[in-house]
């Protein structure tokens, strides 16, 4: 797919990427747009095999993601996110994208870890107010996603 098609996908990768820094939520909006701006992409460019092809490789990710999200690792909107994105990067690149999603993932895991150890430290041990728990994994798998779209030729 050409780059010129970014301009559908960044907007609601952006927003996925605040909401789950702020709050760790990623609104049901964002999967959704990110398929029908695929789906548009696809329409425009008369290509409804690839659209057929992508959507099925965005139903095998959002399957495989049942399994962590149901052992409580990972957030149902971080395994729709991955799904909406894998609509975009397509088989080709999955691999690549899941590589530098754990990556990017194991390094922010890292960072939340020590902001959190900092913030005790700091507060005499007390557990401090701030941002929500968990890893906004939601970070990382928009990094990867614009890692792979924004790289690709």
């Amino acid at each position: 797919m050409p780059h010129y098609w970014l301009f559908l996908a960044l907007p609601p990768l952006l927003a996925a990427a605040v909401a789950d820094i702020g709050w760790r939520i990623i609104p049901n909006w964002v999967p959704l747009a990110l398929v029908l701006g695929y789906a548009v992409a696809m329409i425009i460019e008369r290509d409804p095999t690839g659209l057929v092809q992508a959507l099925a490789i965005g139903a095998g990710v959002l399957i495989a993601g049942i399994v962590p999200f149901a052992a409580g690792l990972i957030g149902g909107g971080d395994v729709k996110l991955a799904a909406a994105v894998a609509v975009w990067i397509g088989a080709g690149a999955l691999p690549e994208f899941l590589v530098v999603m754990a990556l990017v993932g194991g390094l922010l895991a890292l960072v939340t870890l020590a902001l959190r150890i900092v913030r005790r430290l700091l507060d005499h041990g007390r557990r401090p107010a701030g941002p929500p728990s968990g890893v906004p994994y939601g970070v990382a798998i928009v990094a990867a996603a614009v890692w792979i779209l924004a790289g690709r030729p």
